[in-house]
């Protein structure tokens, strides 16, 4: 009985060394609150990139934002009047997704501006509100 319990005492304390180590929680000490877009837009997706924000909107609109010169760019990518909510940036395109039916996946690409629908689904059920790209 007591090798048992000196065992278990052994392996438990060995499960406890493996697991992972957290950084330290920083405190915030200040929040600088600055306005980057006033125009008329309904804003629902947010994706900030290397050097630009870029925005989901109404009517199938798409922004950016250059942050260090803070041009704004907002254009309209889908000829219906839906609401972009959902947006992810990789190295060579930002893709945004509306939701409701139809639903329309649209990638843009960052070299040429240049977008195209590469996904889209009808029904009655359809509803995207958020993706995520990986890798």
């Amino acid at each position: 009985m007591k090798r048992l319990i000196v065992l278990f005492i052994v392996v438990c304390g060995g499960l406890s060394g493996c697991a992972p180590r957290l950084a330290p929680v920083q405190a915030v000490t200040s929040v600088t609150i600055d306005t980057l877009f006033t125009g008329k837009a309904s804003i629902r997706a947010l994706e900030v990139g290397s050097s630009d924000l870029w925005f989901g909107a109404d009517n199938g609109r798409l922004g950016r934002i250059h942050l260090a010169t803070r041009d704004v760019t907002l254009r309209q990518i889908d000829t219906l009047t839906s609401e972009l909510r959902s947006i992810a940036l990789t190295r060579d395109a930002v893709f945004v997704l509306n939701v409701g039916s139809p639903a329309t996946l649209f990638r843009v690409s960052l070299q040429d501006g240049k977008a195209d629908c590469v996904y889209r689904e009808d029904g009655a059920s359809v509803f995207y509100d958020s993706m995520v790209f990986s890798g």
